[in-house]
Parts: C-alpha cells; sequence; structure tokens
C-alpha cells in the first residue's frame, strides 16, 4: 500500500491546482459568475460594454429592475435579461399584477450596448422577447384602442374628408 506522502507529491498537488484553475476559467467565462453591481450603473455599464456577465438593480419611473449580462451570443450580439421585479407602489393592481416578476430576454448588438447605457436605450424592446415585453405590448394595443373609440368621430370626419376630396 502507499503511503499518503506519495499521493502528495509536488507534481501531483501542482497539476491538482492547474485542473481546478482550468475549471473556475472555464466557469468565469461562461457566465455562470455574474458581476454583482448592486445599484450602480456605472459599473454595469462597463460590464455591458464588453459583453461580460453582471448584473444590476435599477430603479427606473419608480419601477425596481433587474438587468442581467449573460454574455455574448455570436460576434456581434450581446445577451441581456431584463426583469421586473417590483412596480411602483402608486401603480393600480391589475398593473402590479400584469409587469411585477416579469422578465425578458433580449438579444442586442453589441456595438449599441457599448454606445448608450442599457438603462438610456430607447429601442430596447425590438430586441426582446417573453412575458414582460408582451404584457408592454398588451397595454400599448389597450391605449391604442381606448385613443381610437374615444377618438373615433374624428376619425370618421377625417376619413369622410378624404374621401369626397378623392371623389
Amino acid at each position: 500500500m502507499k503511503k499518503l506522502s506519495e499521493y502528495f507529491t509536488l507534481k501531483n498537488i501542482l497539476i491538482l491546482i492547474a485542473v481546478l484553475l482550468f475549471i473556475f476559467i472555464i466557469l468565469q467565462l461562461s457566465g455562470i459568475f455574474k458581476k454583482n453591481c448592486d445599484n450602480d450603473l456605472s459599473c454595469f455599464d462597463a460590464y455591458a460594454q464588453a459583453c461580460k456577465p453582471a448584473k444590476v438593480l435599477t430603479i427606473k419611473n419608480n419601477n425596481l429592475y433587474e438587468y442581467k449580462i449573460n454574455g455574448k451570443k455570436g460576434s456581434d450580439l450581446c445577451s441581456v435579461s431584463i426583469a421586473l421585479i417590483k412596480m411602483n407602489p402608486d401603480a393600480d393592481a391589475e398593473t402590479k399584477t400584469n409587469f411585477e416578476g416579469k422578465s425578458m430576454k433580449c438579444l442586442v448588438p453589441t456595438n449599441e450596448i457599448s454606445e448608450k447605457s442599457i438603462n438610456e436605450m430607447e429601442n430596447t424592446l425590438s430586441y426582446c422577447t417573453g412575458p414582460l415585453k408582451e404584457a408592454i405590448y398588451e397595454v400599448i394595443i389597450k391605449r391604442m384602442y381606448s385613443y381610437f373609440v374615444k377618438n373615433i368621430d374624428v376619425f370618421v370626419e377625417k376619413l369622410n374628408e378624404t374621401m369626397v376630396t378623392n371623389i
């Protein structure tokens, strides 16, 4: 039987350290370990510009959001997750039910995410899919329908004017 000291040779210890270091590097690059920026947007933006895994909690319009950079997808897309954690306390119960806890996954072009803060990007929604995006579109459609119904007389009048001038 071999002695315990035979297993703990310098060579075996160095091999073990190399394997553990390799595993750590692979896990780090895969995005399993995300930099937690807490609520520091400048920290998050620095990671976002390079599309490196990170997460941040931020308040926008009195709503609490969690943004996560998941890493690169291909050579020119950055995978981002956006979750609405908590709605504005003044929001009505229906709105809270429709939005709270919902999230969406986005594939944002790396050139766009490197130019602006994710919080300042205006067309982020066009790169996303998921329940949060669907809830946002639902509200937009309801508002458009409500506006149309309230102003239908104006639309009909304009339509009649157009038809009369084209005849």
